[in-house]
């Protein structure tokens, strides 16, 4: 080495010795001293440990062992008691009056008390009785006695080869009985129980006897045991989570203990399986759990197999666990002898799981020993450490104050606390050289983030990855679309109103759909195949609306020339449904009252009253019993409607299916206007997510349909979505490219559902006929209800040409073949159509009915909504 290199060497070196030796102290006490007492500690605490831990392991598992050998001793003494009880009323050919007086003395004297008991004859019949809360037991009739679960040719089946003198003892099942204190015994009951039964000669006839025990029984027994009320308490435990259960030779768990305090709670294993993967529920028991192959509940149940108790320890030693806890699970069998000579089998297994924190406490009473011996020692190394590291590391200590305080505010700004030492200062001057450079990539990073977030954002995203997973309840309920607990528990309902044949009281916002979830419960009712009249009372005035709802005679007024039958009689056998109810006039109400208390009603003009077979089903938007208090609304009629209560949820509360119903009107749109492509960009997602919508399903549907016309892409990004009712101008790119080579306005404004649908109206030039129906069904509809002027729709089907004539279909009524020409010749026929092509004074109502039923035939398809409501046919003729 050359001299220069040399001198450079131990230049470059003397700082660094400087360095050291200022830090050499700090080093020498952390690396040397604490951790050397550390380990001394350490090591002291674990040998200590160790050594208590084996000895008391080895008492706390003889413990758990004693403790379930003695539940099972008692688990065996009430089956014991039972086989003793049954063999009893076997032997002596007790009568029905005899076995209810023997059980009943039995069960006052403290004795077992049954769930039910009875004999079986040789054919088949059943003699049974079932226990009541008062404890007495109450004749089930034969009829209903052969309805029970297991039935009687089953239980003769079981035992038919059962010597006498010996008792058969079930598999523990669900078992179906009577309820004796249902009305008119109607009822079942359905309890997991055990059946034992023994067979008799009884006047030259072979009995079966049989009593069956309540499942629950022998569970509060594991409860007793496991409780601080345990005959074998003796001495207090900590509150850990302790349990029993029973299983059966077939590997599976059967129930497990409860609290001692809720004997009555039904019978679980949710403690038992909730370490383990297995299967869940059996035909006879939903509660069972088996678990998998490789579980050592396995080997515990050969054990048991062979008639041996035991205990599984954790294979963890406790300090390795993360509770730190003893866990040991004893197990016995459970042996039942059929006779008193006959030889005991093993019926079932029982297992205590215990849990004990004795090994943590006994090591930390030897750690705390060992710490008193060397206390003394670690104070002084503590006080040591703490002022020469304060001397030293004061400008590290700064340093790290500045970063945190960096950490908790953002800001990246450099770090200036005057550090001293060389150590402090190369430190403070490295890590304002980083953060330097971090902010300038960070400023880079969300240049690029907020790029590609903007080209993500405009990105399709495929409709099917919105779609949730159809369950049963929907395919039952096809009406209501979307998924999720919300929209299954109203499915549920729906099924539940559609079961009986009462009125219905439908609730909830506006636009929640109250109408589909009316029509799904007349679809899913007895009065499926009958009509489904829909009568929206805030619509017609109150004349209008009784004459609607009841009809006339001919003569009753001025313009009655022909008799009405009125909404009643029109939907007889099927369902009316009365949508926002609240709007009803008094007098409305007082005749709504007297129909629905009575079920007839009479015709305006008329002095007969007509019966009619009508189910109603009311809906509204507000709390009809805040309209009792100014008399808006009679607390009668609300009482007749209120037998059963539906309420439909609101958007809000099941956001999670936003995008699967925005995907379905996406499809229908798309469909409708030959655009089958149309999809959601990412920020329209995120637009629509974000969103409260207060119009819920019907806003949420506008908005899909509007964006879908009015766009001119197959992604609808997120300034196509307008909400909230705002007006805002937005204009297609291919709009702008339009306006730059012809000059004329290419601009889409849109303030109201009324005002999109004339501006759609105005440029149905360059937009299809189909979309156009779309946009009118859908954003006109309410404009179009109150002028009463034709849709969009319809005056852009009357200007389709003429297709050619097709077969008139099978089936139809005289009005429906009249109908038939205009869809023949035009391909669509409105409502206001129909009621021309017939030439008659018709009812709105049958006029509708009528295309109801064309549409049920599948000769048309509704298309739109409302006033604007299209029918066209299936298959449109060809052109």
């Amino acid at each position: 080495m050359s001299i220069v290199s040399r001198r450079n060497s131990h230049s470059l070196s003397v700082p660094f010795l400087a360095g050291f030796r200022q830090a050499s102290l700090r080093t020498r006490l952390l690396v040397i001293l604490v951790p050397l007492i550390a380990l001394v500690l350490a090591v002291t605490g674990i040998v200590s440990y160790l050594v208590t831990y084996d000895y008391v392991t080895i008492a706390l598992r003889r413990n758990a062992m004693v403790h379930n050998l003695a539940t099972a001793e008692a688990l065996r003494n009430v089956l014991e008691e039972s086989r003793k009880d049954v063999s009893i009323v076997a032997q002596q050919g007790l009568a029905r009056d005899g076995m209810r007086d023997y059980l009943s003395r039995k069960a006052e004297a403290g004795g077992g008390r049954y769930l039910a008991a009875g004999m079986v004859r040789k054919d088949g019949g059943c003699t049974l009785m079932m226990s009541t809360a008062k404890g007495g037991f109450v004749d089930i009739p034969e009829a209903e006695a052969e309805d029970m679960k297991p039935s009687p040719h089953s239980i003769l089946q079981r035992v038919r080869h059962l010597p006498d003198g010996h008792v058969w003892l079930s598999e523990v099942m669900t078992m179906r009985f009577t309820d004796p204190e249902s009305p008119d015994m109607t009822g079942r009951l359905e309890i997991p129980a055990v059946m034992l039964a023994a067979v008799s000669d009884v006047a030259g006839e072979r009995l079966v006897y049989f009593v069956v025990l309540d499942a629950r029984i022998l569970r509060n027994v594991l409860s007793l045991y496991g409780s601080e009320k345990s005959p074998i308490r003796a001495f207090v435990r900590t509150q850990e989570v302790r349990y029993s259960y029973l299983f059966n030779m077939s590997g599976w768990i059967l129930f497990q203990s409860e609290s001692v305090d809720t004997p009555d709670v039904p019978l679980s294993t949710y403690l038992a399986r909730s370490s383990k993967v297995g299967t869940l529920g059996l035909p006879e028991l939903d509660c069972a759990f088996r678990p998998e192959a490789d579980d050592r509940f396995w080997h515990m149940l050969g054990e048991v197999r062979q008639g041996r108790q035991g205990v599984l320890e954790d294979l963890r030693p406790p300090y390795l666990t993360e509770t730190m806890k003893e866990i040991a699970t004893a197990y016995a069998p459970v042996s039942f002898r059929p006779a008193p000579d006959a030889a005991p089998y093993i019926w079932g297994g029982i297992a205590y799981y215990d849990v004990s924190r004795l090994t943590v406490a006994a090591g930390y009473k030897h750690i705390d020993i060992m710490f008193i011996v060397v206390i003394a020692a670690c104070v002084l190394a503590t006080l040591l450490i703490y002022f020469v590291s304060g001397m030293l590391t004061r400008s590290l200590r700064g340093i790290t104050r500045a970063a945190e305080a960096m950490h908790d505010t953002g800001d990246l700004g450099p770090i200036n606390v005057a550090a001293q030492g060389y150590e402090a200062r190369m430190l403070e001057k490295a890590i304002n050289s980083m953060l330097k450079r971090m902010r300038a990539q960070l400023d880079e990073i969300q240049r690029k983030d907020n790029a590609i977030r903007a080209v993500g954002m405009k990105e399709a995203v495929p409709p099917e990855t919105f779609f949730i997973r159809p369950s049963e309840l929907a395919e039952r309920v096809p009406q209501i679309i979307g998924g999720g607990a919300t929209l299954d528990a109203l499915r549920r309902n729906i099924l539940k109103a559609a079961q009986v044949d009462v009125d219905v009281l439908i609730v909830g916002e506006t636009g929640t759909g109250k109408q589909l979830t009316a029509e799904a419960i007349h679809c899913n009712s007895v009065r499926a195949e009958y009509p489904f009249i829909s009568i929206n009372c805030g619509e017609l005035d109150e004349n209008l609306l009784i004459d609607t709802l009841f009809g006339h005679v001919k003569g009753a007024f001025t313009e009655a020339r022909n008799d009405r039958l009125g909404a009643f009689r029109e939907a007889d056998g099927g369902t009316l449904f009365l949508d926002e109810i609240q709007l009803a006039s008094p007098k409305v109400q007082q005749s709504l009252l007297r129909a629905l208390a009575m079920r007839v009603i009479k015709p305006l003009g008329s002095d007969r009253e007509v019966p009619v077979n009508v189910r109603v089903i009311a809906a509204t938007n507000v709390d009809l019993r805040a309209l009792f208090a100014d008399g808006r609304f009679r607390e009668d009629l609300y009482f007749r409607l209120n037998v059963i209560t539906i309420a439909t949820p609101p958007l809000r509360n099941h956001p999670e299916n936003i995008l699967p119903i925005a995907a379905y009107y996406l499809c229908e749109a798309g469909k409708q206007a030959g655009r089958e492509s149309l999809a959601l960009s990412r920020g329209a997602v995120e637009k629509l997510m974000a969103y409260r919508w207060p119009g819920n399903i019907r806003e949420l549907k506008n908005a899909i349909i509007r964006a879908a016309v009015m766009t001119n892409h197959d992604v609808i990004q997120a300034d196509c979505l307008l909400l909230d009712g705002r007006e805002e101008n937005w204009t297609t790119p291919d709009a702008d490219r339009s306006n730059e080579g012809g000059g004329h306005e290419a601009s889409w404004m849109t303030s109201s559902p009324s005002s999109s649908a004339s501006a759609n109206s105005s440029a149905n030039a360059s937009s299809s006929g189909v979309a156009s129906e779309a946009l009118s069904g859908a954003a006109s509809a309410e404009t179009d209800r109150q002028s009463h002027r034709p849709s969009y729709a319809e005056s852009s089907a009357a200007r389709e040409p003429a297709p050619e004539v097709l077969r008139e279909p099978e089936g139809l009524n005289p009005r429906q073949q009249l109908a038939w020409r205009i869809l023949a010749r035009k391909g669509t026929i409105t409502r206001r159509e129909y009621e021309e092509a017939v030439e008659g004074d018709i009812a709105p109502r049958t006029a509708l009915y009528d295309l109801q039923d064309m549409v049920r035939r599948q000769v048309v398809e509704r298309v739109g909504s409302g006033p604007g409501t299209v029918y066209r046919l299936k298959r449109p003729p060809s052109r």
